[in-house]
């Protein structure tokens, strides 16, 4: 088939062409949220963090598919009964739900360009476990690796849940391995 007949993956197994990344991130943001008909201003950084693990296949040494598993825990989800400055709308006092209600798990496709020292990727991706309006199911990501080794690499990301509402920004740290790491 054209696969087989491919110059690049021509006597090399599926295994050689596959990596795994696994990468762990944090972030903060400053958020608003919806209460009492009123958005609400927070005006500290609130903190998220997660973990991802990233199947890729390398189809050329320019090009990368995938998918993702991720688990995301971001502290300004689903924030509720805020008493509201009225002469600021900044948020005086809102409560938390439990870290159970904060935290997503997500399946995601995604596609890397390749370069030196640098990766571009771009995925889109759906919670499949999520509670309360802010964990939106569906979302898009983008995200830049910069290889400081073959293996080792700083990860800077960002969660879009639509085109146009940002989640969070991620800062994380990440490690390659398998059999097609070269």
């Amino acid at each position: 088939g054209f696969l087989a007949a491919h110059p690049y993956l021509k006597g090399h197994s599926f295994a050689e062409h596959l990596t795994w990344d696994l990468i762990l991130y944090g972030g903060w943001r400053a958020d608003r949220f919806f209460s009492k008909g009123v958005f609400c201003l927070i005006n500290e950084p609130i903190p998220n963090w997660g973990v991802q693990l990233n199947p890729l296949y390398h189809v050329n040494q320019y090009f990368s598919i995938g998918a993702s598993f991720e688990v995301l825990t971001d502290m300004s989800a689903n924030l509720y009964n805020a008493e509201i400055n009225p002469n600021t709308g900044e948020c005086v006092a809102y409560s938390r739900p439990s870290l159970w209600r904060q935290t997503a798990m997500a399946l995601s496709a995604r596609g890397e360009i390749r370069m030196p020292f640098f990766s571009v990727g771009v995925g889109v991706g759906v919670n499949l476990i999520q509670h309360g309006y802010d964990m939106q199911p569906f979302y898009s990501m983008f995200g830049l690796k910069a290889f400081l080794s073959k293996r080792t690499f700083l990860y800077l990301g960002y969660r879009l849940s639509t085109l146009q509402y940002t989640r969070n920004i991620m800062y994380g740290f990440g490690y390659r391995f398998g059999r097609g790491v070269k």
